[in-house]
């Protein structure tokens, strides 16, 4: 492809990325229109195009690589789902890959390497230079979701000792600054980290300034066995683009950038939505059919086991639902309003848990929150479902019994919806993963059990 490329990580400015997929799909994925494809990708970044290539069909993928200029494709491969990455290492010769790859930075060699195949990650790192790939083995050591995995080793060092004009002639010197520089990082001769200084300071000051007067000594660093959440966390409190990253010496390791923490935050909105499904975040949206087929039945089989509980309750009351139909009919009602309340609360749970703000030291009061709401909204509902009840049926009785359901069943809920995850994430479990499952078990055994026992014990 001839024409001029923009460069892969320029904004687009307000172009409708999703539209512009949109369009491209209709005329390139089963065609394949190179020309199409060509002019997505010369207004594209590689974030953007990587989404592309994830929204066409899995055989589609590897003629869409060779449409893909060689500047972009490096950048591009730590951008797609870890799915996607896997196949396409498996089905393009393994030197494209390690060429693509060569010049990435550590944090994205290493989420590369970690993806593909044992062989091809062997060959990219016997490419590697002694120090890359020691970088690279050394962050694979530590956990995936430690912020060693984030690590940025271009960051600009300076001792408290230099002066504002030696600082500014080391600028220079370099030429460039990486990006998301606003400080520079002050180290002792040992690289302890001392603190930050801040480049419009250091840039504006006398000449003869020492960077020890401008130097920040509280500026926050990054402990590189800190969590991914416990780094995005520190970013949003602290309002940073970039963070120094120190190993338990205090010595400075790297630094890690904003663009990484935005990546971050983003897999952290994804996880609950995606878990609470059942499914795994890196999930490929055209993986291979019996693969995801499997996946997804060990989760509708966990789902049928709940539905079964739920049905051996209503089994109990056999002779209450053949003597009256109204139960047969109202009963979804008093499991949907138990669920959709339960999973408002359990949504909410699970979100403080996620960011720090929901423990057992609070958890007591949250819980007298949460139940002062659902009986505010139990009364209210009941009050009016009983009253729908009374004039669609004309019994009393009936309206009395699901009013009541309706109340025990919304307090339930707001119970379960505080007790569920925080129990799980005690014993080490995803609450996002499970926790709807449990709670959906609750509100429907508590609601049918509640709507048919009083009905039986009052109405026969």
């Amino acid at each position: 492809m001839s024409a001029e490329l923009k460069d892969p990580q320029a904004p687009t400015g307000n172009s409708d990325i999703n539209a512009a997929v949109g369009d491209v799909l209709d005329k390139a994925v089963v065609t394949l229109d190179s020309s199409a494809i060509a002019e997505f990708i010369q207004q594209s970044t590689t974030a953007e195009l990587a989404r592309f290539i994830e929204s066409v069909p899995a055989a589609s993928r590897a003629e869409l690589w060779g449409l893909v200029p060689a500047t972009m494709r490096g950048a591009l491969l730590p951008e797609l789902h870890q799915a996607v990455l896997l196949q396409l290492a498996k089905e393009l010769p393994n030197q494209d890959i390690a060429t693509a790859v060569e010049k990435l930075p550590t944090d994205d060699l290493t989420r590369v390497v970690e993806a593909v195949p044992d062989g091809l990650s062997r060959q990219v790192l016997d490419q590697l230079s002694d120090k890359r790939r020691q970088r690279v083995e050394r962050a694979l050591s530590y956990d995936e979701d430690s912020a060693m995995r984030l690590l940025d080793y271009q960051v600009v060092e300076v001792q408290p000792t230099m002066t504002a004009a030696e600082v500014l002639a080391l600028i220079k010197q370099r030429g460039d600054l990486p990006p998301a520089t606003d400080r520079l990082v002050v180290v002792d001769d040992d690289k302890h980290y001392l603190g930050m200084a801040p480049l419009g300071k250091l840039l504006a000051a006398d000449g003869d300034v020492t960077v020890a007067t401008l130097t920040e000594p509280d500026f926050p660093a990054v402990s590189v066995s800190d969590s991914r959440a416990v780094v995005a966390q520190l970013f949003q409190d602290q309002d940073l683009i970039a963070a120094p990253v120190i190993d338990e010496n205090r010595q400075l390791l790297g630094r890690i950038t904003i663009d990484d923490v935005v990546d971050v935050i983003h897999d952290q909105a994804e996880k609950p939505v995606m878990q609470m499904a059942g499914l795994d975040t890196e999930s490929d949206l055209f993986a291979p059919i019996v693969k995801s087929a499997k996946s997804r039945a060990v989760w509708l089989g966990i789902n049928l086991i709940t539905a079964f509980m739920a049905a051996a309750v209503i089994g109990l009351f056999t002779e209450a639902l053949e003597k009256i139909v109204a139960l047969a009919v109202l009963m979804p009602v008093v499991a949907s309003m138990g669920g959709i309340a339960g999973s408002q609360t359990l949504t909410l749970t699970i979100r403080g848990i996620s960011l720090g703000q929901v423990s057992t030291v609070n958890a007591l009061l949250l819980a007298k929150n949460e139940l002062a709401i659902g009986a505010i909204n139990g009364v209210l509902w009941a009050l009016i479902i009983g009253a729908s009840a009374w004039l669609w049926f004309g019994s009393p009785g009936v309206a009395f019994t699901i009013s009541v359901a309706i109340l025990i069943n919304m307090l339930a809920a707001a119970i379960s919806g505080i007790a569920v995850p925080l129990a799980l994430h005690r014993v080490g479990q995803d609450p996002a993963l499970s926790g709807a499952v449990v709670l959906t078990t609750v509100t429907d055994v508590v609601g049918f059990m509640t709507f048919l026992g009083l009905s039986s014990a009052l109405l026969l």
